[in-house]
């Protein structure tokens, strides 16, 4: 069952992507579109019809998934837990956040106890420093909290 959100304001809210938008370039595009054709010629001189049929199936979806930016998520933070839209998840569930700061981009990450995937967003007009502050007072920081392989593939590949 889900708890339901707190009626009380929240200490903190902002309105913020999950995850960054990749500007891509020219250069980018002409180097998907050979990896793209490559793999197609390939997959057509070997007989690979299941795997073209599944590498135009990927373009696509690729394609259509990710030519607009993502949509801003409502992030709330209480004395009890936190929200990312109408999600709230109750701070004792947490085993702790880590900030990554990029270039152009601070990223908050919290982890929950017994497995459950971690959950990022953008920090958007927060400051990280700002933010630290006031999680700091409900919740452990994570000094080894580190991107994980392939979220850093991905945002180093702007895929």
């Amino acid at each position: 069952m889900q708890t339901p959100i707190p009626p009380e304001d929240p200490v903190l809210q902002w309105y913020a992507p999950q995850h960054l938008h990749q500007e891509r370039g020219l250069l980018w595009y002409i180097g998907a579109c050979v990896v793209v054709l490559g793999s197609l010629l390939y997959s057509i001189l070997s007989g690979g019809w299941t795997f073209t049929v599944l590498i135009v199936a990927i373009t696509g979806i690729y394609w259509k998934t990710h030519t607009h930016a993502p949509a801003d998520k409502r992030m709330r933070i209480w004395k009890r837990g936190y929200a990312i839209g109408d999600t709230f998840t109750e701070w004792n569930e947490c085993r702790g956040y880590w900030i990554l700061r990029g270039k152009n981009f601070a990223r908050l990450t919290i982890e929950r106890k017994k497995g459950g995937n971690p959950v990022s967003i953008l920090t958007g007009p927060i400051s990280a420093f700002s933010l630290h502050e006031i999680l700091a007072e409900f919740i452990e920081e994570l000094p080894d909290g580190r991107e994980s392989v392939v979220d850093m593939f991905i945002r180093i590949l702007k895929i």
